[in-house]
Order: C-alpha cells, then structure tokens, then sequence
C-alpha cells in the first residue's frame, strides 16, 4: 500500500524490506509521480516481496552530499538498493541528479531512468566517460553549443509511439519482443551526433524510434547488473493496473542486489524426485502475493499465528500425523501471479477421516528443485522465496537455467532440528 506523508507518497518499510531511492521532485501535477508507485507496488506484489520506496528530492540529496566526495558507505543513497531517476526536470538541483546517476552507476546499484532521468544519465555518462566537457542540456542551456541532450524535431506530449529494441538487449528480453509501444511526454532527447559514441561494452542503444533515434540506452550485464534508461515512460501502464515489464525486471534486480548486501549466500538448488504422493492434513487459507503484500488483506502472518496457537503441530500428531511440518502450496489459478491455496499441515494416511475443523491437500509426486533457507525465521524463507523468484525470471530477463516451473504444488519444509527448505514443482519426467 502507497502512504501519503505530508504530500509525497512512500512505502511504508516492512522489516527486511527491498529499498528504492525515487529520485526526483516530487509534484502531483505530474502523472508518471502517480504511476510509478502503483508500478512498484504490481512489481512487488508480482514477484511476492516487500518494497520501500522513498522519494528523494534532489535539494535535499544536494544538502546531505554538501561539497564533500563521500565514500561509497556514507553516500546518502547507500542504505538503498536500487535507484530510479524519475520523470519531472528540470530538477532543483541538477547536480544532486547528475551525482545520483554516477553513485547508481559507479558503484553498480541497480538504476533505472525514465525521461529527465533518461536525459541525465546521459548527461552524466557523457561528462565522465566520453569527456564531453562542460556537457549540456538544452532545457538548461538553450544556447550552448552542441548539447548532449537537444530539443526533439517535435516534442512528444502525452504521446504513443513505436520503438524498436535491439537484438539481446536486457529491454529486449524483458519485454520478450522486437517492437513496443509506449507513452512520452517530453520535448528533449539525445542528440543524434553523439550517438557514434555508443560502444557495445559501454552505455548503448537498446531501443530507437522510426526514425533511428535514439529511445533506449543501457550498459551491458558484463558490466552493470542493472542500468536502463528510457526517454519514454513505461511506469504510465501501472495507471491502467498494468504492471510494466521492464519496472518488474528493476524490481526483481533490486531485491536481488538487496539479497547481496545482506550477504545472503545462495548455494545452487538440489534437484529431487518424489516418487509418491502425500496426503497433508491442516488448516488452509486462499489468497495471493498481491493480498499478502497488504497488511490489511494478508492472511498467511494469521495462518501460522493460528496454528501455533491452536497447537496443530502435536493435535496432528495425535492423529497419526507423520513427518514434519509443511507449507503446502496448491490449486495455483494461473502462476505466482495469481491466487493460490496454502495449507500448512502434516501428512496423515489417505484414509484418515478429517474432523471438520480441518482441511487436506494432495502433495503431488514429480520433480522439484530444492532451495535451502539458511538464517533465522522468518526472514530466511522470505529471502529463501526472493531467491526463487530471481532464479525463475532473473532480473535481465534472460531464460533461467535448469527446468521450467511448473504450478502443480509446492512446499516449504520444516525440520525439527530448524532447518527450512522450498520445494518447487517442475518439469521432468
């Protein structure tokens, strides 16, 4: 849920939450201010994590940088993990801007620009790495010669237009196609005469328009986990609750550098095969990521409040219950972006006869790739589920390795002696 404090609207932080830096100024006159939240909070719900974003407006980021060069730590964007340079230049303080850009880039957190931060990551990037001194922007500096970054042909309010994305790029593959169509507001680009810049193993063109321009630059993987930069403004879908890929794959990028810096060690999935199915036996709720990313809609914190307080652990038991706890995944409507059923149980015969207080489901036999949860609960399994989803759809949209997942019935895996492990259904024989 999007809070509104004293008019800039920010994500209340859970505990182990994914942190976003949006930076820019904040004004409710400007609709992508509006979209890009509802943007983060479909990314977040999509891919089943908690996010924090905060919006940072540039004045205030000049204050706290001050005059000094300040290390990477004690950056006042390095308790985020990713960083969007949003829409609405000019800015207050186009330097603050320009520093965000270089922090995100230099010290490979995850960035995102969509158009004034399209433009200044231009800017900045042409200033330190192609030594284009003094590099201008013609909305600052109408009468500089040459700008980095121009006045368009014809500016492009509130418009949609085709681009074309280039073969293998990280856009590309986010979006899964050749050609898109997105919206612009904006009246200012890259000046063609600096495109011959462009280098493959540094900042490129990802994505240009009918006309050749340039729409998308990005740095390769090899060189920046995550660092896009878009003149148009994809946020814009989430105003029609539509969950833009391309934020999903920063999202997903953020929460994977947020794993990294926790130093959460991501040891490779064992691949197992059970050969029979399990009835389990438990209490059951049916909901959603998208509900349990709402403190007021999330069923699952109540679910186990309720069977730990119920003692379902040793009442099974007393009904021949077997084996250790488990929290069973089924009944999936369509993937990890819809509603599923969650019952947290134990196995019990296929014979035993229920009482009326509990419900059961079928652990399917089938092939499953096992993740280790490591750390204290329940932080460890929400890491454990972050890890999936990034092996799944990993953040620069390329196929992941090893099978496809398959939505037949998962599990989490509770041992007596603490250990956790995810079991996750997929293909195989």
């Amino acid at each position: 849920m999007i809070a509104i404090a004293n008019g800039v609207p920010a994500t209340p932080a859970e505990p182990g939450a994914v942190r976003i830096a949006l930076v820019g100024d904040y004004s409710r006159s400007v609709a992508a201010h509006h979209a890009i939240p509802r943007a983060i909070a479909l990314a977040a719900a999509d891919l089943g994590c908690p996010v924090a974003a905060d919006w940072v407006h540039t004045r205030a980021l000049a204050e706290a940088l001050g005059d000094r060069h300040l290390p990477a730590a004690r950056h006042p964007l390095a308790a985020y993990d990713a960083v969007w340079l949003v829409p609405g230049s000019p800015y207050a303080d186009t330097g603050a801007a320009l520093n965000a850009a270089r922090y995100a880039r230099e010290y490979r957190k995850p960035f995102l620009g969509t158009c004034g931060g399209f433009q200044h990551a231009i800017v900045e990037y042409a200033e330190l790495e192609w030594s284009v001194r003094d590099a201008a922007h013609a909305e600052l500096d109408p009468y500089g010669p040459d700008p980095v970054i121009g006045p368009l042909e014809c500016a492009l309010l509130d418009k949609v237009e085709t681009i074309h994305l280039t073969p293998d790029s990280r856009i590309g593959r986010l979006y899964r196609a050749g050609m898109i169509e997105e919206p612009y507001h904006c009246r200012y680009g890259l000046n063609p005469m600096y495109a011959k810049r462009f280098r493959a193993q540094g900042l490129h063109c990802a994505g240009y328009d009918d006309e050749g321009d340039v729409r998308v630059v990005e740095l390769p993987a090899s060189v920046h986990p995550f660092y896009v930069a878009t003149l148009f403004q994809p946020e814009r879908a989430a105003l029609d609750g539509v969950l833009p890929p391309l934020v999903r794959g920063f999202v997903a990028a953020a929460a994977l550098a947020h794993l990294k810096a926790a130093r959460v060690t991501l040891p490779k999935p064992r691949l197992e095969r059970r050969e029979a199915p399990a009835r389990i036996a438990g209490i059951a709720v049916r909901t959603s990521n998208a509900a349990e990313m709402n403190p007021k809609q999330a069923r699952i914190p109540e679910l186990w409040r309720r069977f730990a307080a119920e003692d379902w652990t040793m009442r099974l038991e007393r009904m021949a219950a077997r084996g250790p706890v488990l929290a069973v995944y089924t009944d999936y409507r369509t993937d990890a972006s819809g509603p599923y059923r969650l019952l947290i149980g134990r196995e019990v015969t296929p014979r035993r006869r229920l009482s009326s207080k509990l419900e059961d489901a079928e652990l399917r036999a089938g092939t499953h790739l096992v993740f280790p949860c490591r750390g204290p609960r329940p932080g460890a399994v929400v890491s454990g589920w972050r890890w999936i989803w990034n092996f799944f759809s990993p953040p620069d949209g390329s196929r992941p390795e090893g099978p496809h997942r398959v939505y037949t019935s998962d599990f989490e895996l509770y041992s007596a002696d603490g250990r956790v492990e995810i079991w996750v259904a997929v293909e195989g024989s």
